[in-house]
C-alpha cells in the first residue's frame, strides 16, 4: 500500500502531480465512475493552473500600467480614469446575478448529457442580457448630460471638465457591450472549460498592454487611452463568443428560436438570490473602515485596513483551488456521483483552512513587522489585530469551499439568507465592539456573527 503523503505541502504537491498525470494520460472512459472523477480532476487542474498564470500576467499589467499611465496622463487624468472605473465596477451586479445562475444549470445539464437545455440556458440568459444592456444604455444616453460628472467625481482642473462626459460613457458602454457576450464564459465555466475563459482573458490583458504602450507611445489622450483598455477585452471576449459558438459548439449557439421564458424567468429569479447574497456580504465584509473611521476616527483606519491586505493574499490560493469545483459538483451531482462530491468538499475544505492557517500563522508571528517595513513605520499592528484576522481568514476559507459546494447543488436560498441575517448581526456588534477592543473590534464582531449565522447553521 502507498503511503499518503504528510504534511500541507506533500498533499499540494501531490495534488499537482497528480493533475500532470492525468494530463498525460490517453482518453478517460466517461461512462465510469472513476473515469469521471478523473476527468473532472484533470479540468479542475487545467482551471486552476490557469488562473495562477492569468493572476501572475495580471500582476504584471498592474506594475507596468501604474508608472505609465500615471507618468503620460497626471496625477489628476490618472485619479479620473481610477475614480470612474471603480464606478462602472459597480455595476457588475447589473447582470443581476443571471451568469452565476446560468453556469450552475449548465453543469447540472452537462451532467445529464443534455446540450439542448444548454442552448436553452445560453439563449435566454443571452437575449435577457442583451436588453437589460439596451435599456440601461437608453438610460444613459438620456441620463448621461443631465448629470453633472464634474462635481460628482471632484474634477477640479478646467481642461479636464469636457474629458470626463465622453470618458463615463465609454467606460460605461463597453461594460454594457459585454454583457451579453460575457455568456459564453459562464456557459465554458459550467462545462469545466473554465480554462478557456482564462486563456482568452489572459489575450485580452496582454494585447491591452500592447495598446497601452501603443497609446503612450502616439501621445493619445485619456478617451482613446481609456478606449484601448478597455474595449480590447470586449473585442476579445466577442472573439471568444464567436469561437466557442460557431465553431467549437456551433450546437450550443444562442438562437432567438432557443429563447424560453420559463428558463428565463427562472434564470432571473435565481440570479436575484446571488444578488442578495453578493449585496449582503459585501455590506457585512466592507462596512469596517466606515464603522472604525465614525467610533474612533479616520486615523485609526489604517491600523487594520494594511494588515488586512496581507491577510486577503492568503484567499488567492484559496480562490483558484475551490472556484472551478463549483461547476464540477453541478455535474457530479447531476450524474449521482455523490461519493466524488463528498471526497471532494472534505478535501478541498481540509486544503483551504490549511493554507489559510498556515499563512495567518505566519503573519501573525511576523505581521507587524512586515505592515511596519512596507509603510515605513506608519502604521504598526498588534497581536490584537494580527490574531482576529488570522482567525477570520480561516473562516473565510471554510466559506469559500463551502460556498462553492452550495453553489454547485444549487442552494442559493439557504446562503442569501444566511448572508442577510449576518450583515445585520455583524453591522450591529461591530458597533459594539470597535469601542472596547479598537479596530481588531469590528473583526471579532464579524467572527461572531459569522459563527451565530452561517457556520452554526
Amino acid at each position: 500500500m502507498t503511503a499518503r503523503p504528510n504534511g500541507p505541502l506533500a498533499r499540494t504537491l501531490a495534488l499537482w502531480r497528480e493533475g500532470l498525470r492525468l494530463l498525460r494520460v490517453g482518453p478517460l472512459d466517461l461512462s465510469t465512475e472513476t473515469g469521471r472523477a478523473d476527468e473532472r480532476r484533470r479540468r479542475v487542474f487545467l482551471t486552476a493552473s490557469a488562473g495562477v498564470a492569468s493572476r501572475l500576467l495580471a500582476a504584471a499589467l498592474a506594475i507596468v500600467t501604474v508608472p505609465l499611465t500615471i507618468g503620460y496622463l497626471g496625477s489628476e487624468r490618472y485619479g479620473l480614469w481610477v475614480t470612474i472605473s471603480s464606478v462602472v465596477a459597480m455595476m457588475s451586479f447589473a447582470d443581476l446575478g443571471i451568469g452565476n445562475g446560468l453556469m450552475t444549470k449548465v453543469a447540472e445539464a452537462d451532467g445529464r448529457t443534455d446540450p439542448d437545455r444548454i442552448r436553452e440556458l445560453a439563449a435566454s440568459a443571452f437575449f435577457v442580457l442583451a436588453a437589460v444592456a439596451a435599456l440601461f444604455g437608453i438610460a444613459l444616453v438620456v441620463l448621461a448630460p443631465l448629470v453633472d460628472w464634474v462635481w460628482l467625481l471632484g474634477v477640479k482642473t478646467p481642461t479636464l471638465r469636457g474629458e470626463v462626459r465622453p470618458v463615463m460613457v465609454a467606460l460605461t458602454l463597453t461594460f454594457l457591450v459585454s454583457m451579453p457576450f460575457a455568456v459564453v464564459q459562464r456557459v465554458q465555466s459550467g462545462l469545466q472549460e473554465g480554462y478557456a475563459t482564462t486563456l482568452w482573458s489572459m489575450a485580452g490583458t496582454a494585447l491591452s498592454l500592447v495598446g497601452l504602450i501603443a497609446a503612450t507611445s502616439l501621445r493619445a489622450g485619456l478617451l482613446p487611452l481609456v478606449l484601448t483598455l478597455a474595449g480590447i477585452p470586449v473585442l476579445v471576449l466577442v472573439a471568444n463568443f464567436s469561437w466557442f459558438f460557431l465553431l467549437r459548439r456551433p450546437r450550443l449557439r444562442p438562437r432567438l428560436r432557443a429563447f424560453d421564458l420559463e428558463t428565463a424567468s427562472a434564470l432571473l429569479r435565481t440570479g436575484l438570490l446571488y444578488v442578495v447574497l453578493q449585496l449582503a456580504a459585501a455590506f457585512a465584509y466592507a462596512s469596517d473602515n466606515l464603522v472604525i473611521a465614525r467610533a474612533l476616527g479616520a486615523d485609526a483606519v489604517p491600523a487594520l485596513a494594511v494588515p488586512a491586505k496581507l491577510f486577503a493574499l492568503l484567499m488567492l490560493p484559496v480562490s483558484l483551488l475551490v472556484t472551478p469545483l463549483w461547476p464540477a459538483y453541478g455535474e457530479a451531482k447531476a450524474r449521482g456521483d455523490s461519493t466524488w462530491v463528498v471526497h471532494t468538499l472534505r478535501r478541498s475544505v481540509w486544503a483551504s483552512v490549511t493554507v489559510a492557517a498556515g499563512g495567518g500563522l505566519v503573519l501573525v508571528a511576523f505581521g507587524g513587522w512586515i505592515v511596519r517595513l512596507w509603510t515605513r513605520g506608519a502604521v504598526a499592528p498588534g497581536l490584537d489585530v494580527l490574531v482576529p484576522l488570522a482567525l477570520w481568514t480561516c473562516l473565510s476559507a471554510w466559506g469559500a469551499a463551502t460556498a462553492a459546494f452550495l453553489n454547485g447543488i444549487d442552494r442559493i436560498r439557504e446562503q442569501a439568507l444566511a448572508a442577510v441575517a449576518l450583515a445585520a448581526g455583524a453591522f450591529s456588534l461591530k458597533w459594539v465592539f470597535v469601542a472596547p477592543l479598537g479596530p481588531g473590534g469590528v473583526v471579532w464582531a464579524t467572527i461572531g456573527a459569522y459563527v451565530m449565522f452561517v457556520l452554526i447553521p
